[in-house]
């Protein structure tokens, strides 16, 4: 039997082992990108159902940081063409950047719009002020900052999209994707 110093010394150590997989995958993924080497595996899915079964994944990291995660959609079901690991790893990464960086309390919201034959996946979070060149350093490969967001710029580009950080002064950090939907 296993005492409760030894437990969480453990889950400490497990904790930092799926953190280093999780950045030697981002290593490959982003090393398979520049050499042009991955492909997209794209099929037809229903994104509303994913994106939601992917918040709620995200939930209990919420919770221990009491903020609430929404999403708001016009439509209960939209059929479209995306590769569904590489969606996830992005919407993945924005969302807990988004858990990671919200102060106690806070709100995410996330939010899916249609407009002339585009996707538009927001993904917005109270702030703690940034001035713009940190902001213009978000997606660039940049010690001390990870490579998690450069990443996902990579990955939304693969898809044929593009990803841009807007902040509006008080409101929070909106996170655009825009995709073509059909």
């Amino acid at each position: 039997m296993i005492n409760p110093i030894e437990k969480k010394t453990l889950d400490l150590v497990e904790q930092n082992i799926k953190r280093l997989l999780q950045q030697i995958n981002q290593l490959i993924d982003l090393s398979e990108l520049e050499a042009g080497s991955m492909k997209l595996k794209v099929s037809r899915n229903d994104f509303v159902p994913f994106l939601s079964g992917l918040i709620m994944n995200l939930e209990p990291a919420a919770k221990l940081k009491n903020i609430e995660i929404k999403l708001h959609t016009p439509v209960d079901h939209l059929n479209i063409y995306f590769d569904q690991d590489k969606i996830e790893r992005i919407l993945f990464n924005l969302i807990s950047n988004a858990i990671k960086y919200s102060p106690e309390g806070g709100n995410i919201l996330v939010v899916i719009e249609l407009r002339s034959e585009r996707l538009y996946i927001k993904v917005k979070r109270q702030w703690r002020r940034h001035s713009s060149e940190k902001l213009d350093l978000i997606f660039k490969e940049t010690r001390g900052l990870g490579i998690g967001l450069p990443l996902t710029k990579k990955l939304v580009a693969l898809h044929k999209g593009e990803i841009q950080v807007i902040s509006t002064p008080g409101n929070g950090i909106y996170l655009y994707i825009l995709a073509e939907h059909e």
